[in-house]
C-alpha cells in the first residue's frame, strides 16, 4: 500500500528547510544554511536522494510562483516569471537547485511541483490583484495551508469552518495571508507590508529615486535602532532599551498591528496566527500590540512553509492531504504575477 511519501522545500534567506512526510511514518526535518546551498547546491539533491525510497512527489522551491505545474514543464520564460530576473533566479542557490531538480524529475519521473503564489489563486478576488505583484509568495501559501491543516485537526473542525490571518514576521520581511472558510482570499506580501525587521516596507515615493533593489532589505527596525537584532533583543530582555531602540520597536510593532487589523477588518476575520523566528522579547511586544486591537492571537502552532509544501505535495498525488488541496483549490491557479498591472510606461520585467 502506498504511503504517499513527499518532500517539501522552503528556500529561506538564512536557511533552507526540508520536510519529509509520509501517511504512516513520522515527520523528518532537515535544515541547511543558505550559504551552504549557494556553495554546494547539490546538497539539496543529496537529501532528496537519501529519502528517495518510496518517494512519490516533491514540492520544489517556487520563487514568485506559477500556476501549478511540474519542473518538467518549466522553460526559460517560466524561470523568468519565477524570479523576475532576466537570467533567472540566482540568489540563495535557487537557480542551481531548480536545474538539479528538473534533471532529477526527468530521470526518475517523480513529479517536482512548482506551486502558485497568493496572486495566482482563483479564491482571491480579481480586483485585489490590481497593480500588485507580491501578495504572498508560494512559501507563504504553504505556511498558511500548514496552519489551516493544524488548526482544523487541533480543533476538530472542517476546513470550511476555519478562518484566520497568518502573520509571518521574518528576519527581514513581514507578510500576511488571509484564510477565510478554509480558502486563501487575501494577502500582503513582504515588500507591501509596512516597517519590517530589516525591510523598510512601504516607502515614501520621494525616497524611491535614492533606492536600489538591495535597499529592500535595509531601513527597517534594525537600522532605525542602530543595533544588531541580537543586541536589541538583549536590551529588551534586560529592560535597558535606549530611546532610539524604543522608538524603532514602537514603529515596528505598530506597523505590524496596523497591517494585521487592516487585513482582518476587510475580511471580517478576528484571529491572527503569528509565526516568527524572532526571540521571545520581541514576540511578546508584537502580541501585546495586536491584543490591544482586540485580535485573538495564536502562536506556536508548529506549522511551517516546508511542512505545508509537503502537505501539498502529498495531497497532489492522492495522499492523506488530498482534501486540503481540493478545498484550497491549489490546482486551479491561473495567470502570472504580472497580470492586472495598469501602471503606464515600460514593463516591470521583460518576459
Amino acid at each position: 500500500m502506498s504511503q504517499h511519501k513527499s518532500i517539501g522545500i522552503d528556500p529561506g534567506s538564512s536557511s533552507w528547510r526540508i520536510t519529509v512526510l509520509s501517511d504512516e511514518e513520522p515527520l523528518r526535518f532537515e535544515s541547511v544554511p543558505t550559504r551552504t546551498v549557494v556553495e554546494k547546491p547539490r546538497i539539496i539533491l543529496d537529501i532528496i536522494e537519501k529519502n528517495r525510497k518510496g518517494l512519490e512527489s516533491v514540492a520544489a522551491p517556487s520563487g514568485y510562483g506559477l500556476p501549478l505545474t511540474t519542473l518538467r514543464e518549466v522553460g526559460k520564460r517560466e524561470i523568468r516569471l519565477l524570479s523576475l530576473k532576466p537570467n533567472g533566479p540566482s540568489t540563495h542557490g535557487l537557480r542551481d537547485v531548480l536545474m538539479l531538480l528538473q534533471a532529477f524529475e526527468r530521470e526518475t519521473e517523480i513529479p517536482c511541483f512548482v506551486l502558485p503564489s497568493v496572486k495566482h489563486l482563483p479564491t482571491v478576488p480579481r480586483y485585489r490583484k490590481i497593480n500588485r505583484v507580491d501578495m504572498g509568495t508560494p512559501d507563504k501559501v504553504c505556511s498558511a495551508l500548514s496552519a489551516l491543516q493544524i488548526l482544523s485537526e487541533r480543533r476538530r473542525t472542517g476546513y470550511g469552518d476555519t478562518s484566520f490571518v497568518l502573520c509571518e514576521v521574518g528576519q527581514s520581511f513581514s507578510a500576511y495571508v488571509c484564510v477565510k472558510e478554509g480558502r486563501i482570499v487575501d494577502g500582503i506580501g513582504g515588500t507591501e507590508a509596512q516597517f519590517g525587521t530589516r525591510a523598510p516596507g512601504t516607502i515614501d515615493a520621494e525616497l524611491l529615486r535614492a533606492m536600489v533593489i538591495r535597499d529592500a532589505h535595509r531601513g527597517g527596525m534594525v537600522d532605525a535602532a542602530g543595533l544588531g537584532l541580537e543586541r536589541i533583543e538583549e536590551q529588551l530582555s534586560t529592560d535597558s532599551l535606549d530611546r532610539r531602540s524604543e522608538m524603532a520597536i514602537d514603529r515596528f510593532t505598530e506597523s505590524l498591528s496596523s497591517d494585521a487589523i487592516a487585513i482582518c477588518s476587510r475580511n471580517n476575520v478576528r484571529e491572527i496566527v503569528l509565526s516568527t523566528t524572532l526571540g521571545e522579547p520581541l514576540k511578546s511586544r508584537i502580541v501585546d500590540a495586536m491584543n490591544k486591537l482586540g485580535l485573538r492571537i495564536s502562536t506556536n502552532l508548529g506549522g511551517s512553509a516546508s511542512l505545508g509544501a509537503a502537505f501539498i505535495a502529498n495531497g497532489l498525488v492522492g495522499g492523506r492531504y488530498s482534501q486540503l488541496c481540493s478545498h484550497s483549490r491549489i490546482r486551479e491557479g491561473t495567470g502570472t504575477i504580472l497580470d492586472e498591472i495598469y501602471i503606464p510606461g515600460d514593463k516591470i520585467v521583460e518576459v
